[in-house]
């Protein structure tokens, strides 16, 4: 993929790695505020009195659990594939453990951890930005839902005086 000798791709591949973690990790921090906008648009949409949380959160779940569990298999078989090779004999150095890999190894590397990443953020941003959830849609439903909750508090407030 790269005419970089296997020494010089690690540190590539090791860039790669602590991007992916760092901007993956800011992304999870935001996704519950976005879940939490989702469940609120649907309580505006549908004029529920109270949000189906629950059923959405648990959507949500049924959605991405099993691509959690699937990525670390198919990652696995897609080295396996390219000529990873475990080691038969105990090493301490596990730097000459990785440059004695084929160099498909290292290609199969980058296209996993650097990648593959990197277009599925791209058409993740792509396919939110054709959500409308955004900039004055999301101001105005956030106020319809205050008004949604101010007068289910005013109807609560008439049944206790009655």
């Amino acid at each position: 993929l790269l005419p970089l000798p296997p020494s010089q791709c690690g540190w590539l591949i090791l860039a790669g790695m602590i991007v992916n973690r760092n901007v993956t990790e800011c992304g999870c921090r935001l996704s519950s505020l976005v879940l939490a906008d989702i469940i609120d648009e649907d309580r505006v949409v549908n004029l529920r009195e109270k949000p189906m949380s629950s059923s959405i959160a648990g959507m949500h779940a049924i959605a991405s659990k099993p691509g959690q569990s699937l990525a670390p298999m198919i990652g696995w078989y897609v080295l396996r594939s390219a000529g990873y090779t475990v080691g038969d004999k105990p090493s301490t150095d596990m730097g000459q453990v990785a440059l004695e890999q084929p160099p498909a190894v290292f290609d199969a590397l980058l296209r996993l951890l650097i990648f593959l990443p990197g277009v599925v953020g791209v058409v993740q941003v792509v396919l939110w930005q054709l959500y409308g959830l955004h900039g004055p849609a999301l101001q105005q439903m956030k106020a319809q839902v205050e008004q949604l909750d101010a007068d289910a508090k005013d109807r609560g407030k008439v049944e206790s005086s009655v």
